[in-house]
């Protein structure tokens, strides 16, 4: 496994290497692959595992998904007791509460600009990273450079069914790419072409929302429901990773076109029951006691995942930019020392996503009870261990081993739960929600509630289950709730909202060579 990621960080870096002039600049095609290149399946197969690790290196170089999906606007504050409040580092955690990123980027403006004086690696969360574009659209690149050479006549040598999945795998990666890049940036530049080198500028993001249901409906089921290697399982792009994709995507589109919303949310519930009723038995629920093992990968429940595993060098995501390691504290065996978790959120919220009273195994199962500061006896500090193995806090190991979920199946669930509410149907929006709250063991809900009252307890459950999945920002994005303070303790006003303040800035590099560009006015850049 070692000998296989060095060779997938060679060929990243021999046949991936990123763009100098801009991002659209297009190396040639003897510059990417070489002449002998394209030729049989082992060549495709190599190049698509290479087009998979690099989205991986590009969502996990840096704090970006923690950053954009769960910290921002949400109730967390920098929590480690036995270091500096003053340490620029963990000031980022409250200035991502308060969505002043701009304040954030001033810090790489100032001449004393120093996160961790006491450790080597000083800027530990490489925001700088997180508003560069240009991963992704290298990722792009080569997905649609990957759908050209496949399907070009005199080809690599490949069966049909060969040639259509490898075609569908480039085409989802390089939506899944444009979606990450809408729920961040808003409008974005949005091309399908190989070897492109036009100046453009960025376009409208419900045109690229609607270009990424367009193109995967073409191209999804020409994906497998799953694979015979396990190896391969969640972590390669399969069938339901796709339909999850475009429900997602439909959702936005609902979000943000109220026009056609309607038509919007029935495409997903129509997505929703083909992936949950003709998977041919590839997906399903876990049992909430094995609910570990999704985080560990390759379960049934996944649909798409980023993969690591700690036994392997290499294969591990930085420490200092997971979720999972931001959340977990451990106590040393025999001693009363305790090592906290860097970030904790709100009492208060945790207690309103997880009520003292209530049954809910998720509580138990992915919290230790230390949060609760009305319990007698016991320090105040946040333990999350969701993402962490029952074998991993045996031995108060704080690193995690898991996956990074990208889509699993109870997301989908309740997207499903969400658009009927929206629909005015009630009925099996509720049943949808029950299907969650029963695998959970959680209190049963009234029935007979009010649609409003359904639609609060849909958003809540959405929070409650995919709690560190990086959706909870994104959430309050496309629902809007972002400006309502009912549902976050730091609502954004609703007419920064409107002006581009739930984007994310974008870094001056993508003006380079582009006078078609502009960047997103709100923020400084």
């Amino acid at each position: 496994m070692k000998k296989l990621i060095i060779t997938l960080s060679l060929f990243s870096l021999l046949v991936f290497g990123g763009c100098t002039k801009s991002f659209l600049d297009v190396r040639s095609y003897d510059d990417l692959v070489g002449n002998e290149f394209w030729k049989d399946r082992n060549d495709v197969e190599m190049y698509m595992q290479g087009l998979f690790y690099d989205f991986r290196a590009t969502t996990t170089s840096s704090i970006f998904l923690a950053a954009t999906g769960d910290f921002r606007a949400a109730p967390v504050v920098f929590a480690h007791p036995s270091l500096p409040d003053d340490l620029k580092a963990y000031k980022m955690f409250s200035l991502l509460r308060t969505n002043d990123l701009d304040e954030i980027y001033n810090y790489y403006n100032i001449s004393e600009y120093d996160y961790l004086p006491a450790f080597p690696h000083r800027d530990f969360a490489r925001f700088d990273l997180v508003k560069r574009w240009s991963g992704f659209y290298q990722i792009i690149q080569k997905a649609n450079i990957a759908v050209v050479e496949i399907n070009k006549e005199g080809g690599p040598d490949l069966s049909e069914r060969e040639r259509k999945q490898y075609t569908a795998e480039a085409v989802f990666v390089r939506n899944l790419c444009y979606f990450f890049l809408v729920r961040v940036f808003g409008d974005v530049p949005y091309y399908t072409e190989a070897y492109f080198d036009k100046v453009i500028g960025r376009t409208n993001m419900l045109e690229v929302l609607a270009n990424i249901d367009k193109d995967m409906s073409e191209y999804y089921k020409d994906l497998p429901w799953t694979y015979s290697n396990n190896a391969q399982v969640g972590s390669r792009a399969q069938r339901g990773g796709a339909i999850a994709l475009m429900m997602h995507t439909n959702m936005w589109l609902a979000g943000f076109s109220e026009s056609k919303k309607d038509e919007y949310y029935q495409r997903t519930i129509t997505l929703g029951d083909e992936l949950l009723n003709e998977n041919q038995n590839a997906y399903g629920l876990v049992n909430i006691d094995n609910i570990e093992t999704v985080f560990q990968g390759r379960s049934k429940e996944g649909l798409f995942e980023i993969t690591q595993n700690s036994n392997f060098s290499g294969e591990v995501f930085n420490r200092a930019l997971t979720f999972a390691q931001m959340v977990k504290s451990r106590r040393v065996s025999n001693t009363a020392q305790i090592f906290y978790s860097i970030v904790k959120y709100d009492i208060d919220y945790m207690n309103k996503l997880y009520p003292l009273n209530e049954p809910d195994k998720r509580k138990a199962l992915w919290f230790n009870g230390d949060m609760d500061p009305s319990i007698p006896n016991n320090p105040t500090y946040f333990d999350c261990k969701k993402f962490h193995t029952k074998a991993q806090l045996a031995i108060n190991d704080l690193v995690p081993n898991n996956n990074q979920i990208v889509f699993r199946l109870p997301d989908c669930i309740l997207l499903q739960a969400e658009a009927y509410a929206n629909l005015n149907q009630p009925g099996p929006a509720y049943e949808k929600l029950m299907v969650i709250r029963n695998r959970a063991e959680a209190s049963a809900l009234n029935s007979a509630m009010s649609l409003d009252e359904l639609k609060d307890a849909i958003w809540f459950e959405r929070s409650r289950e995919l709690f560190g999945e990086s959706h909870y920002f994104f959430d309050l994005v496309r629902t809007k709730k972002a400006t309502n303070p009912a549902y976050t303790t730091n609502p954004i006003l609703s007419s920064d909202f409107a002006k581009g303040a739930w984007t994310w800035p974008i870094d001056r590099s993508a003006l380079l060579n582009n006078p078609e560009m502009v960047l997103n006015t709100f923020w400084n850049n």
